[in-house]
């Protein structure tokens, strides 16, 4: 609301101090009366560009995650309407980090803007099994999976989409196994201190990796 304390009608003044509250509160592009929150001013809405963001979620699925992933899920619809807020065009897949087959590697339906597929998704991506992997090997199943998204074999719901943001996220509550195994081997590997440290031959070839198909990466990780 805007007051403004004006002279008499009569004084020369008081038209321009009415002139001013139009032009302030009523009739400008500035602002007008009755306008609402909304992401517009005056007549014309202001024109922000959409940024298409492709979501990759590569999750650990071992039974310690259970509960972990059923928090995911629970959280689905406030992660939507967050993003949903942005000038943002998203998709988002879910992939398992103990799933290295050479087909299909996403969890149906694969890349999605719907809350549903999420909130399935990260409730049933493939588990251990006998012929695959028993450890955590998150950057190796990141890396099939970029692989794939990158290739001539990808389809409209397997690959990244031209010209988007592409951002991994891991979850998980273990260090990736393979990381773990270059620093029992090598003393001069330690991820928990420096994670591009060059003794660490694993994380700094897949950071190079990640550099080379721009892939922004985050993690989250513990108990």
């Amino acid at each position: 609301m805007l007051v403004a304390v004006v002279r008499p009608a009569d004084e020369p003044a008081t038209a321009d101090a009415a002139r001013l509250l139009a032009d302030v509160g009523g009739g400008t592009i500035a602002a007008q009366f009755d306008d609402t929150d909304e992401r517009s001013c005056g007549p014309q809405p202001i024109e922000e560009d959409i940024v298409p963001v492709d979501f990759l979620w590569v999750v650990d699925t071992s039974e310690s995650m259970l509960d972990d992933r059923a928090a995911v899920s629970g959280a689905t619809e406030l992660f939507f309407e967050t993003l949903n807020r942005g000038f943002i065009d998203f998709r988002i897949a879910v992939a398992s980090m103990y799933d290295l087959r050479l087909e299909w590697h996403l969890v149906e339906p694969g890349f999605s803007n719907q809350a549903d597929d999420f909130r399935a998704q990260m409730t049933s991506p493939p588990t251990p099994q006998s012929t695959q992997l028993s450890g955590e090997v998150g950057f190796a199943a990141a890396k099939n999976v970029i692989e794939q998204a990158d290739s001539h074999i990808a389809t409209a719901q397997t690959g990244w989409r031209r010209g988007a943001k592409r951002i991994l996220i891991f979850l998980s509550d273990e260090e990736d196994q393979d990381v773990a195994d270059d620093a029992e081997t090598d003393t001069s590997c330690d991820p928990t201190v420096d994670p591009s440290v060059a003794g660490c031959p694993r994380i700094t070839e897949f950071v190079s990796f990640l550099d080379e198909r721009d892939v922004t990466a985050f993690a989250i990780t513990g108990d």
